[in-house]
């Protein structure tokens, strides 16, 4: 009958018992002393690939990299570089608008017909705005001024001045006739400072 022996696994060497080792460990612990042995990492390697965390991981970091890379090519905004320094050359100022003086002719009265044929009566002051020291000629005292402006208002029609547009073309027909009266240039603006039609 044969007798059981209890042996202890960790005494036991394998060369002991006569396994062989595979050829490749062999190889290796002959060739390099205290090398790593390279089936036992490959082993482990492997052993990792075959894990779903292994790949839940890979992926995850795969993805987080596209997207930091999408969110830098979208709000990176390279510095710009200075451009070169334009030369710029002084304009000079425009010329000062010449000095004027307002010049008030008030109390026009005149008397017009409408389309009807009734009577209409136009209270009017006129405000010029003329060149400073410059003379009138003979109508420094304003009265040839004053017969052109009556003159020029009775010819009107009511139903041309009782709208703002008539009343602009009338400012620039006044305005036109005086700086042909007192010398081009001389009045440069008419204002109509009252105007009433009764």
């Amino acid at each position: 009958m044969a007798k059981k022996a209890t042996l202890d696994v960790l005494d036991i060497q394998p060369d002991e018992i006569g396994i062989e080792k595979p050829a490749e460990t062999l190889e290796s612990q002959d060739g390099q002393e205290g090398a790593p042995d390279q089936s036992v990492s490959r082993s482990l390697f492997s052993r990792w690939i075959r894990r779903p965390l292994f790949w839940i991981l890979s992926l995850g970091l795969l993805v987080l990299v596209s997207i930091l890379f999408l969110f830098w090519g979208f709000y990176y905004v390279p510095e710009s570089k200075p451009q070169a320094e334009q030369k710029i050359t002084p304009v000079a100022p425009p010329p000062p608008a010449p000095a004027t003086e307002q010049m008030i002719l008030a109390g026009f009265v005149v008397d017009l017909k409408d389309n009807q044929g009734m009577a209409r009566i136009i209270f009017c002051d006129v405000a010029l705005d003329v060149l400073k020291g410059k003379t009138a000629g003979s109508s420094s005292s304003g009265t040839d001024s004053r017969n052109l402006i009556y003159t020029t208002l009775k010819e009107k029609r009511v139903s041309e001045l009782l709208s703002q547009e008539g009343r602009n073309r009338l400012k620039t027909e006044l305005k036109d006739a005086l700086n042909g009266l007192l010398g081009k240039g001389f009045v440069s603006n008419v204002y109509l400072t009252r105007f009433e039609i009764y």
